[in-house]
């Protein structure tokens, strides 16, 4: 999945497509990543890209600005994986299940 070529669903009268432009540096190409909405951010977490790649890598996009955000985190990171759910709690995000490399 080319996440640089995101499309918009209008949900009002005649339900059209249309491509959006943003900025900044979109993830990988990837399948198997979870994505979850907090307020105006789509964040993005793991998925499984070209051969046996496998990411733990964290990628937001405020759909305000259109803009792809690589965040620094704190704390211990969760393992790579893929085919796992992001469940939005309030401020917070968990990260649950899914396919990890042995």
């Amino acid at each position: 999945m080319l996440l640089k070529n995101i499309q918009i669903l209008s949900l009002i009268l005649a339900l059209d497509f249309s491509h959006i432009l943003n900025r900044g540096t979109p993830p990988e190409p990837r399948h198997g990543h979870s994505a979850a909405v907090i307020g105006k951010n789509i964040i993005y977490y793991g998925g499984r890209g070209h051969g046996l790649k496998i990411y733990d890598t964290l990628h937001i996009l405020d759909t305000q600005n259109l803009l792809w955000v690589h965040p620094k985190t704190g704390g211990t990171r969760p393992p790579p994986r893929y085919y796992h759910k992001l469940l939005p709690l309030g401020n917070e995000i968990m990260v649950f299940g899914g396919i990890r490399p042995k």
